[in-house]
């Protein structure tokens, strides 16, 4: 993900799937920059900052969705990478 990135609010429960790992990659990240990634719970989202080497693991079939927050223009020359695996 570059400047202006996102990923709108929507849930993984498609395929079969019932788990899914974020693995994040990218050095040099602050918060300023935006990209955070955002479980929309019941009682209120939490947001996650996209820290190198963090990994997040969530059941998709919770009925939460979740999103990632746009990069800022603090992020002009960063680029956000991950890894997304999802298992059945």
């Amino acid at each position: 993900m570059v400047f202006g990135d996102l990923a709108r609010r929507h849930d993984d429960a498609i395929g079969g799937r019932t788990i899914c790992a974020l693995l994040y990659f990218s050095d040099g990240w602050t918060p300023a920059m935006g990209g955070q990634f955002v479980m929309h719970a019941r009682d209120g989202d939490r947001i996650v900052d996209p820290l190198p080497n963090r990994m997040i693991l969530f059941d998709v079939n919770t009925g939460l969705d979740h999103s990632v927050l746009p990069l800022s223009q603090a992020a002009a020359d960063f680029q956000r990478f991950n890894f997304s695996i999802w298992f059945r």
